[in-house]
């Protein structure tokens, strides 16, 4: 944009230069904003992710420890069954010494 006319070319270099330094600034601005917006938005994200991962461990505990005490109950059931077992066939050989 180059006139015969220098006045004529600076207002138009002075309008272009103001245009660019308004639509840098609208530009810069609307980034800040969006950089912001996803920077809570990440930090939301990440908290209900660690939230979730510690209520994972938490039930992953919860269900070794469940685990292990059914384990051991069974291992007691187990362990009675063959106490009630030996006692029965005892009593039967007893039984029928009796009757013989």
């Amino acid at each position: 944009f180059f006139f015969n006319d220098t006045a004529t070319t600076e207002i138009y270099t002075e309008q272009i230069v103001g245009s660019v330094r308004c639509v840098q600034e609208t530009v810069i601005q609307e980034s800040i904003e969006a950089i912001e917006y996803h920077t809570v938005e990440y930090e939301k994200a990440n908290d209900n992710w660690n939230n979730e991962f510690e209520q994972c461990q938490v039930l992953s505990r919860q269900y070794i420890l469940v685990t292990q005490a059914r384990s051991r109950e069974l291992d007691i059931i187990s362990r009675l069954i063959e106490h009630f077992e030996t006692k029965l066939k005892g009593l039967k050989e007893y039984m029928i010494e009796r009757l013989l």
